[in-house]
This record gives C-alpha cells, structure tokens and sequence, in this order.
C-alpha cells in the first residue's frame, strides 16, 4: 500500500492518462463497483493485477471518491467495445460517442443503465472525482 499526498496522486493519474496506455473506471453505485470486481478477476488477475489501482482521494468540500486505473494491454479496446455493447453496466464518458470515436477516450463509467436516475448519478460520479483528484476534461 502506498500513500501519496494529493499533488502526488493527481500527478499520478494525469501521468498515467498522458500516455494514452491507462484507462481510469470510474464506478457508479453497487452496479458499478460489481463491474469494477468483474473487469479485475477477468482482466487483471494473477501478475497483471499490479496493472489495476484502487486510488482513494478525499477532499474537505467533496467527501471521498474512488477510482481505478487500469493498464489498456490488458483491458484492449476491442474487449471495451464489446462490453459497452453487450452489458447494460458500462458506459464511455458520453453515451452519445460513436463506438469509432472510443478510440479517443481514457475513460470508462460503471453504472446501472437500469436506474431511471442513471445519467445523473454518472455526471455526479464523474463531477466529484475530477473534483476530488484535481482532474479537468483535458486529462480524461
């Protein structure tokens, strides 16, 4: 375990999206911490598990916030597109994106699209984690 300061754990993730090698999960509720679970003992087990991060931030106004990072080797873009076509868990960051333009992005919303308040619990999620990791649309 290692514990890192804010400055340090910000850097940390924007280091890590900079390279374009890292996709950050951002879990939404109970559903969205079962796919977090699924997505690690599928993708991640055994040796590759030290290429999937727990990352736990708190601030004074915002409260705690959990993220993931995990290395894209394991977790390729062919296997995300099938699972944000076939699971009704998983989102990109804006529903709207063509499956072509995927290729663009770093990161990966875990939420029940069964929740009629869904679209509002993932903006929430993803409000508060760029808050409490100091992150902006540019580092996503």
């Amino acid at each position: 375990m290692q514990l890192n300061t804010p400055s340090q754990t910000r850097q940390e993730i924007r280091g890590k999206l900079r390279t374009g090698n890292w996709w950050l999960l951002i879990p939404v509720g109970e559903r969205g911490s079962d796919m977090c679970s699924y997505i690690e003992d599928k993708y991640y087990s055994g040796k590759k598990n030290a290429d999937f991060h727990l990352i736990l931030g708190t601030h004074p106004e915002h409260g705690m916030a959990a993220v993931f990072l995990g290395a894209k080797k394991h977790l390729p873009m062919s296997v995300v597109k099938t699972l944000y076509t076939d699971s009704p868990g998983i989102s990109s960051t804006d529903d709207a994106i063509p499956l072509e333009h995927l290729e663009t992005r770093n990161v990966i919303l875990l939420a029940s699209a069964d929740d009629e308040l869904a679209e509002a619990k993932v903006l929430a999620a993803a409000t508060k984690a760029m808050l409490v990791f100091g992150l902006e649309v540019k580092d996503l």
